[in-house]
């Protein structure tokens, strides 16, 4: 009885460390580096927001190493809070064509206005793109939502962050220009 008890205990702990989720957080500032502007989605993703016509955001670009569900949340942090929106595309984002692969949005977590987010099932092989912006934006006001930012992203799966493209034509152009300089060396 005793023996059997072990192994059901064994069981039951293994089987719970392995469901244990990952957890990737990011921080960040739409205020101080932004990514650009742009007109972002309503909540539901069938137009674009009248409220939030020229708001700064910042992408983060993933992907997942297991399929499941992921619980995003986004937190505005000091010394200013703002009212952050957080949304989620699949497969690319483009600033100018904001509904294009959209997939869900959030501005106030229950109720809660210096947080956002959300659950979204993700599958494997798919790059996910991750725009951190506010509600209101106007480029104009002192009281558009911007400001430093952290980003929790909870899963089954390890959070695998994506470089932009623009990252991989300046790295492509840096092996280029290594490689050159290599083959000069060798040939003189």
């Amino acid at each position: 009885m005793r023996f059997k008890l072990t192994i059901a205990s064994l069981l039951i702990l293994g089987s719970l460390s392995m469901a244990q989720a990952a957890t990737f957080t990011f921080t960040g500032n739409t205020f101080t580096n932004p990514d650009g502007r742009f007109n972002r989605p309503e909540e539901n993703g069938m137009m674009l927001s009248s409220l939030g016509s020229n708001v700064p955001y910042k992408v983060f670009g993933f992907s997942v190493t297991s399929p499941g569900s992921y619980t995003f949340v986004l937190q505005s942090l000091e010394p200013v809070v703002y009212d952050p929106f957080l949304v989620l595309y699949a497969s690319s984002f483009n600033p100018s064509s904001p509904l294009s692969n959209f997939v869900v949005a959030n501005d106030d977590l229950a109720g809660d206005t210096t947080r956002s987010g959300f659950t979204q099932t993700l599958s494997t092989g798919v790059n996910y793109f991750l725009v951190v912006t506010g509600k209101i934006g106007d480029g104009m006001s002192l009281f558009e939502d911007s400001g430093a930012f952290q980003t929790t992203i909870t899963g089954p799966g390890t959070i695998v962050p994506v470089p932009e493209p623009a990252t991989m034509i300046l790295l492509g152009t840096g092996l280029v220009g290594v490689g050159a300089a290599l083959r000069r060396r060798h040939n003189g």
